[in-house]
């Protein structure tokens, strides 16, 4: 799924449940933080027990998920 939809997803998501279209778009900020902190925690967690053995491999999702995030943020406000 694009960063684009993603966002648009999430926002209409919680306007869906009654929330005003500037709190929708908080909302679905805090939602973005909180899915891709789990995630990088996730991959902290694969590399520490040795299932993600490279460094390199590791440094590289890390760097996408970030990359990921910012891009479904920047959507998200620019909605």
């Amino acid at each position: 799924m694009e960063a684009k939809e993603k966002a648009v997803e999430l926002v209409d998501k919680f306007i869906s449940e009654g929330c005003l279209f500037a709190n929708a778009k908080k909302c679905a900020i805090i939602c973005v933080e909180n899915e891709y902190n789990a995630l990088r925690e996730q991959l902290f967690n694969l590399r520490a027990c040795g299932v993600i053995e490279s460094s390199e491999t590791y440094l590289k999702r890390i760097q996408y998920l970030i990359d990921e995030e910012a891009q479904v943020k920047h959507e998200i406000q620019q909605l």
